[in-house]
């Protein structure tokens, strides 16, 4: 059975007390994550020097971030430290510190993996390179190639919405220019993933007419510009790219549906993408309401319930908590009642879409990561349904809001 102890970091006591609750424990059978809202390299050295005398040989996997979660409860600019014990699964890190090629990074990962391919691979990749979003596309492709059978889950780096630089460590080091991935090995070990988009498509559908990877010139045959200027106004517009959270492009490639913003606006009119895309691909703007994030937080949670959940991470969308406030809160209390959660808001998820065979790099989404270990001995914990988490008065303001959305369609 997995063990969770989150906390909050706060000086090496609080280590050594969560020290005593693991002790003897094989080192190889533990995985520490650390999800930190100081993005101070000195910071990050100093605690990791602290974790590493503390739990000497402990796997290590850590992330800067732009919000932490700590079961139901979110916060900023903390540390919240999660150590996981397992009974029959060991963990290995490691560290690439060059992101100049993704595709030669997931490789790397790929190929020191491949010999003895994980259950589950946690992933946490740098966020900004250049001051701009990285698109993990090509990293992910490279590591499915390598691994097709493992669950690959993460997230990338944050540094609390400034855009300047994050980091991502292990024991063995701090980058910020790489990747860290944590490999869970066990013939015993459940993994489940499961994502939350919540965006809804409303509006005519439109064509991407002229584009150059992540860089769109005309959609319609207009200028992105002029697009959100003509159908958002003129306030969205001037807001860019900031505002193109509020309404990013919906798209729907192999049956799986995308949430897309732009992330710089060029002078010409054209705009920059977290993602890339293809001429003639269909896009439409997506809207969210926190009724449409309680829907989705009670399907999550009851797909969640019928498995065996003892450790729980959220690894979610910086923008979705951005533009939704406290209610993001909605999506991420029933997580909680399943086991002991712990996670990040990032700029950017991994997720492996078992059914259509790829491994994405998402945006604007919640992904949930559960672990269990297998035993005929334990008894099987039965959650309950869990009922809509909004008031009638939301609930009703949520049907009107599903009536605009077939009427403009």
């Amino acid at each position: 059975m997995i063990k969770n102890i989150n906390f909050i970091y706060k000086n090496k006591g609080g280590l050594c007390n969560a020290k005593q609750s693991i002790l003897d424990h094989p080192t190889e059978q533990i995985l520490i994550q650390v999800f930190s809202g100081i993005i101070e390299k000195v910071v990050i050295e100093a605690l990791l020097k602290e974790l590493k005398e503390t739990f000497p040989h402990t796997p290590i996997i850590g992330t800067t971030t732009a919000g932490e979660i700590l079961n139901s409860t979110l916060l900023e600019k903390t540390i919240v430290i999660s150590i996981s014990t397992f009974q029959c699964t060991t963990v290995r890190t490691i560290l690439e510190s060059n992101n100049d090629n993704l595709s030669v990074t997931g490789n790397n990962i790929g190929e020191k993996f491949k010999d003895t391919p994980p259950a589950a691979l946690i992933l946490f990749g740098c966020g900004l390179k250049n001051k701009r979003t990285i698109d993990a596309t090509a990293l992910l492709s490279a590591i499915y190639t390598n691994l097709p059978n493992v669950i690959v889950a993460g997230a990338q780096a944050g540094d609390n919405g400034e855009g300047k630089n994050t980091f991502v460590f292990t024991e063995n080091g701090v980058t910020d220019t790489g990747v860290v991935a944590a490999g869970l090995s066990g013939e015993n070990l459940d993994v489940n993933n499961t994502y939350n988009l919540s965006w809804i498509p409303i509006g005519k559908k439109m064509t991407i007419t002229k584009v150059d990877g992540p860089r769109v010139y005309s959609i319609d045959d207009q200028s992105p510009y002029e697009l959100y200027s003509h159908y958002l106004g003129k306030e969205v517009a001037d807001g860019l790219p900031l505002s193109a959270a509020d309404f990013p492009l919906i798209i729907k490639r192999n049956n799986i549906t995308m949430a897309i913003h732009a992330i710089g606006v060029n002078d010409d009119g054209s705009f920059e993408y977290i993602h890339s895309f293809n001429p003639g691909e269909q896009v439409q703007f997506g809207f969210c309401h926190a009724g449409l994030l309680a829907i989705g937080a009670r399907e999550t949670y009851n797909d969640l319930k019928s498995k065996q959940v003892q450790a729980s991470f959220i690894y979610s969308c910086v923008s979705r908590k951005w533009i939704l406030g406290s209610d993001i809160n909605i999506e991420i209390s029933p997580i909680a009642k399943l086991a002991p959660t712990s996670g990040f808001f990032a700029y950017g998820e991994y997720f492996t879409f078992q059914k259509q065979k790829s491994c994405l790099f998402l945006s604007q989404t919640m992904t949930v990561l559960t672990l269990a270990e297998r035993s005929e001995f334990e008894n099987r914990v039965i959650h309950e349904n869990l009922p809509l988490p909004i008031t009638d008065e939301e609930s009703k303001q949520f049907k009107t809001l599903k009536v605009l959305h077939r009427l403009v369609e």
